[in-house]
């Protein structure tokens, strides 16, 4: 399992969203032992189930960029793409219902329609 590294500034930022009256000079104690994600305890099926999230996301930013102008079109009706990416990432969510980052990814996707 990957470990993050945090830096002393993410630790007090995150101390200070835990407990605005903390002690910055506190140390905030990670253990590595937990699983990335509380709903996801095999390692193996968290980086399966990361790597499919990660690969619909890309997918609805390269549409963005051409709905932006920034990239060439690729697709004669990106809209309509960006809405069949949206029903593969509410198919995830009821694969994965408890895996809160496609839930987030998805309100996301949402606003931007």
């Amino acid at each position: 399992m990957a470990s993050v590294d945090l830096t002393r500034r993410d630790v007090n930022v995150l101390d200070k969203i835990k407990d605005p009256e903390s002690d910055p000079s506190a140390n905030v104690l990670l253990d590595s032992s937990l699983p990335r994600d509380p709903h996801i305890a095999d390692a193996a099926v968290y980086e399966r189930v990361i790597q499919k999230e990660r690969e619909i996301i890309l997918s609805m930013q390269q549409l963005e960029l051409q709905l932006a102008g920034l990239r060439p079109r690729t697709v004669s009706e990106p809209v309509q793409e960006y809405k069949g990416l949206l029903s593969k990432l509410d198919d995830f969510i009821e694969e994965y219902p408890n895996y809160a980052s496609a839930r987030n990814n998805r309100v996301q996707a949402l606003r931007r329609l």
